[in-house]
């Protein structure tokens, strides 16, 4: 079995945004590709994962020949459909969730939690803020230890990605703190869900506090 692999998932309505977050374009680029860039630098196993409803095509023009593009089964159930629809087409022992709407996200950083993630082999490892906030959509999973549960999460209705997690036998929470060494800014997590966050972030770029 492949080792890792990684899923973007891009399938949100956008609506404080007015459009679909991944065709938002920072300088000369949609967030998506910016995203598709930096996971290729830590796999080339990568899908995206759209909504049911969206227009696949319009996914498939912008992003390299070899990427996958999947549509959520479900309508409206958020991020865990999408994460099952990726890992289920995967087939990887672990696996990274990422959102589509990270143009500074981190390759080191996933680069690390995939590497702790096969080391200690544990069910999930998660980045966690001071104030106890997780990062789940930028987190290693092992596909056979999240898949049954997520996919029994969804049959209930049940669509918290943080309530799976809880039924899993052994997570790691790693301190955002410990992932400075990589990213001092911890851009890694900016991301865009406004005009004004698309303006903060042109600004990042502009300040050169990111190289793009």
């Amino acid at each position: 079995m492949v080792e890792k692999g990684i899923v973007v998932l891009a399938g949100g309505t956008g609506r404080r945004m007015g459009k679909n977050k991944a065709f938002v374009r920072l300088k000369n680029k949609t967030l998506l590709e910016y995203v598709v860039e930096k996971v290729l630098k830590v796999s080339k196993n990568v899908v995206v994962v759209i909504g049911k409803n969206h227009d696949k095509h319009k996914f498939e023009k912008i992003l390299p020949d070899f990427i996958f593009v999947l549509q959520d089964e479900v309508v409206g159930k958020g991020p865990l459909a999408g994460m099952v629809v990726g890992i289920k087409n995967l087939k990887t022992r672990y696996v990274a969730i990422v959102p589509c709407d990270t143009p500074f996200l981190n390759p080191k950083i996933l680069q690390y939690l995939f590497v702790k993630a096969k080391k200690t082999g544990v069910d999930a490892v998660i980045p966690i803020w001071p104030n106890n906030n997780y990062e789940p959509l930028q987190a290693v999973y092992k596909s056979d230890s999240f898949l049954p549960l997520a996919e029994n999460a969804l049959k209930r209705n049940m669509l918290s990605i943080l309530d799976v997690v809880k039924g899993l036998k052994k997570t790691i929470y790693v301190p955002v703190e410990n992932l400075k060494r990589f990213d001092p800014n911890l851009l890694t997590f900016f991301n865009i869900n406004t005009k004004k966050d698309l303006e903060k972030a042109a600004k990042i770029v502009e300040e050169n506090l990111f190289s793009i």
